[in-house]
């Protein structure tokens, strides 16, 4: 599957129509956090004009905002470094008293900042899945839905470890480029 834009991403996150990749556990720990100041802002897809806005959160986190057809949806995302590449963990913004029946999943973005370009790729959905399919991911724990929806149940440390030691091709998918609007 193609993603065009992050907010493609992010609608397929918040929608559950399938072709998702995503994990009970986070991709960070508590001693890969980053933040960096260079990331907050309001950047723009020059291709059909989205917009994102990040926004400092609590503690280490970014508020990830954009609009959708409903409202606005709003993430929360932490910045990890695994191996050469920096990922963006993303979930659904949880307010101070989340329902007790709603589990968030964390999606893995991938982040290349270089002034005020940004490129985000997710995580390939058609191969992990072909993966999956194939047995190939055992130690992910991996689970399919009924709409073929990827979630890897394996613990922070396990994701880390299997994304520290794989390719960024074999996991991460097509780039989509943002500019910093001024």
């Amino acid at each position: 599957m193609r993603f065009v834009t992050i907010a493609s991403l992010l609608l397929s996150t918040l929608l559950s129509s399938g072709c998702l990749v995503g994990s009970l556990h986070p991709f960070y720990d508590a001693d890969s956090l980053e933040f960096d100041e260079a990331l907050l802002g309001e950047w723009e897809n020059r291709d059909d004009g989205m917009l994102i806005q990040v926004d400092r959160g609590e503690w280490k986190s970014y508020k990830v905002k954009y609009p959708a057809s409903g409202g606005p949806v709003v993430l929360t995302g932490f910045l990890t470094r695994i191996g050469d590449s920096r990922v963006l963990d993303l979930t659904t913004w949880r307010p101070a008293d989340p329902a007790s029946l709603l589990v968030p999943i964390h999606l893995a973005v991938r982040l290349q900042l270089l002034g005020d370009s940004l490129t985000v790729a997710p995580m390939d959905y058609d191969r992990l899945l072909a993966e999956v399919e194939r047995g190939r991911l055992p130690r992910l724990h991996p689970v399919l839905d009924g709409r073929k929806n990827v979630l890897l149940t394996a613990d922070a440390a396990a994701l880390r470890a299997w994304l520290g030691a794989a390719r960024v091709a074999d996991v991460f998918g097509e780039s989509t480029r943002f500019t910093r609007r001024q």
